[in-house]
């Protein structure tokens, strides 16, 4: 694991001999790094992230595939194989930090676009019902609750064991949950909802709750399908000017 660690980072020709990337990954020489090591590599290395806590859980989510809280080095090293290929081939110089981002970017490409779709949905199901006259003020008389369902639905989603689900699992639960909550058969509404006081004061009418979760649901469902037409006219571009560069030939 770590000879081959240390073979691909040298094919990239890296300034800093000093400091080599090994090391920081695995300075015990364990043959894997946990969540923290990783967040401090990511750290040292300055690797831009949108949301750090959300992009870091999603990275290591998706680089621990064992799902035994550890990224072995191999695993570590293969995420990179191609981009590093990519610069030999050009004969480029590379800094590891921007071998690490491009690798990085293209790993978050979807867990990204989901959140967005998430967020973009919250906000909008949440000024719609404003508009509709069926927000604060008739059903709500507050905002505690709505972040609460968003951290017990998504960001922090627990499993049957109690566990923070993975990242790249907790979009699919959101839109799992969400539909339950709106027919009025999930146990956030008889649990952690109706256990806290905040949100017994803030909440006049739990229809208003079912009702938010539909919407919120709608628009996912709607972003989605945005995506997704985006995504196909961008395919079809590209396979137009590989068609027109072919026929120049």
């Amino acid at each position: 694991g770590r000879a081959s660690f240390l073979l691909n980072f040298r094919r990239l020709r890296c300034l800093r001999t000093d400091e080599t990337m090994s090391q920081r990954a695995d300075s015990e020489k364990k043959g894997w790094i946990n969540r923290v090591e990783f967040t401090q590599i990511v750290k040292t290395y300055e690797i831009p992230l949108k949301d750090a806590s959300m992009d870091i859980d999603a990275l290591f989510d998706i680089l621990d595939t064992s799902r035994e809280k550890k990224i072995t080095i191999q695993t570590f090293v293969d995420n990179f194989e191609s981009h590093i290929q990519s610069a030999k081939e050009m004969g480029h110089i590379l800094e590891i930090a921007e071998v690490m981002k491009a690798a990085f970017d293209a790993m978050l490409a979807e867990p990204r676009a989901q959140r967005n779709r998430v967020n973009e949905a919250f906000l909008e199901a949440h000024h719609r019902m404003e508009q509709e006259h069926k927000g604060f003020g008739v059903n709500f008389w507050g905002s505690t609750w709505r972040f609460r369902l968003y951290e017990d639905l998504y960001s922090a989603a627990r499993g049957p064991d109690g566990a923070v689900l993975p990242y790249t699992s907790r979009y699919t639960h959101l839109k799992e949950r969400l539909a339950a909550v709106a027919r009025g058969k999930d146990p956030w509404l008889s649990g952690p909802a109706a256990a806290d006081p905040q949100i017994q004061r803030e909440v006049g009418n739990w229809a208003g709750v079912r009702q938010f979760c539909a919407e919120w649901l709608a628009l996912l469902a709607r972003e989605e399908e945005r995506d997704a037409g985006l995504a196909r006219r961008a395919a079809e571009a590209a396979a137009a000017r590989a068609a027109l560069k072919a026929a120049s030939r």
